[in-house]
């Protein structure tokens, strides 16, 4: 969808904004592809870059809150419409959470938006340098890596992000506007 139509759900919103979600509400929305313009988490009015953002609205089966910012698989079975667990080493990526989601998350089997190209705020691992590749790593958080014999025959399923500025120091993991901004180079067969 372009950019200028109207979303069925907002971005930082889930479907059922905070009510209690099922399994069915909403299913003919799941898989929508739709651009939202490039803004700032903080200030919805600010933008970040020129560009768009490429979200899927896709339903949470994790069993539990899906959070802003942290990377995700697809399940199984429902591939393109549902995501299953946080991403981990070697993990083939589905895309990022909302970074616009509050810090409670979409709640299971509410539908959000799941980020597959374009700029956010993403949850790391250990510090990054400016232009550095990140990869999945565990629980949904990413970092830069050296290439392993393991890695090798998954490395582009893995691939997550370009870091935009670097991030050094702190402690981890960490989420906030200076951070983990992020392009993403996510290669979905969704979009």
């Amino acid at each position: 969808m372009a950019e200028n139509s109207v979303a069925p759900v907002a971005r930082g919103e889930s479907f059922f904004k905070g009510g209690t979600a099922d399994a069915n509400g909403g299913k003919h929305l799941e898989g929508m592809v739709h651009h939202f313009p490039d803004t700032d988490p903080a200030d919805t009015t600010k933008r970040r870059s020129g560009g768009n953002v490429v979200a899927i609205l896709v339903r949470n089966g994790t069993g539990g809150a899906v959070l802003p910012g942290r990377v995700y698989t697809w399940t199984a079975s429902k591939a393109g419409t549902t995501v299953g667990a946080l991403a981990g080493a070697d993990a083939y990526v589905a895309g990022v959470a909302d970074d616009h989601l509050p810090s409670a998350g979409a709640a299971s089997n509410d539908l959000f938006w799941l980020i597959v190209k374009g700029n956010c705020h993403i949850l790391l691992d250990a510090a990054v340098a400016a232009g550095a590749v990140l990869y999945a790593v565990a629980n949904g958080e990413v970092a830069t890596r050296a290439e392993s014999s393991a890695l090798t025959t998954h490395l582009n399923q893995n691939i997550v992000a370009r870091a935009d500025t670097a991030v050094s120091g702190g402690s981890y993991p960490r989420f906030d506007t200076d951070d983990a901004h992020v392009n993403l180079l996510i290669n979905s067969p969704f979009v």
